[in-house]
């Protein structure tokens, strides 16, 4: 009889191992009662606190980077139970500060926080027209060019000008 000799700190194939450190929330409910109770904290009367993205990372005892990171499941799958969390909680603060915009005195702030983090951008319109508010009249360059001229274009130059006039009629017949 043969006998076998194994080593005991070998990892047998059905072991799962372990990389990184353990996940800060071991459940979606964990997650949900202590964001709710972040903003249960925030509204109290007798010392009231903006929502914020890193005030919420705080009161969780970890960083915005990390409380990001449990929103992006398509870079870390494992956290996609935590993804709808994320993104109300998410929703709850962006709410917040865009009410925000209607109290007197923090108004620039308020903005500023909406730029940076929420995605929010200036937009700024602008109308031509011309003489009595008609239609700017233009003329194809390529019309004004007579045939000796256009053979001495570059070809590049020349499909770059047609290409604007196609662009230029395209625009004129539907306005």
């Amino acid at each position: 009889m043969k006998k076998s000799i194994t080593n005991s700190t070998e990892k047998k194939p059905t072991e799962e191992v372990k990389k990184g450190r353990p996940k800060k929330f071991q459940s979606v409910e964990e997650m949900e009662k202590l964001i709710e109770s972040y903003f249960i904290h925030c509204d109290n009367p007798a010392n009231p606190k903006p929502y914020t993205i890193t005030g919420l990372a705080v009161w969780l005892d970890t960083d915005r980077n990390t409380l990001l990171d449990y929103e992006n499941y398509e870079k870390f799958p494992e956290n996609e139970p935590f993804f709808r969390t994320i993104k109300r909680a998410k929703a709850k603060i962006q709410q917040f500060a865009e009410e925000s915009l209607w109290k007197s005195g923090i108004t620039a702030g308020v903005i500023f926080n909406l730029k940076n983090n929420w995605g929010w951008k200036d937009k700024t319109e602008q109308e031509l027209s011309g003489p009595d508010g008609k239609p700017i009249k233009t003329e194809s360059t390529i019309s004004q060019l007579d045939s000796q001229k256009l053979k001495n274009l570059d070809p590049e130059k020349l499909l770059a000008l047609k290409k604007a006039a196609d662009i230029q009629n395209e625009l004129l017949t539907n306005n």
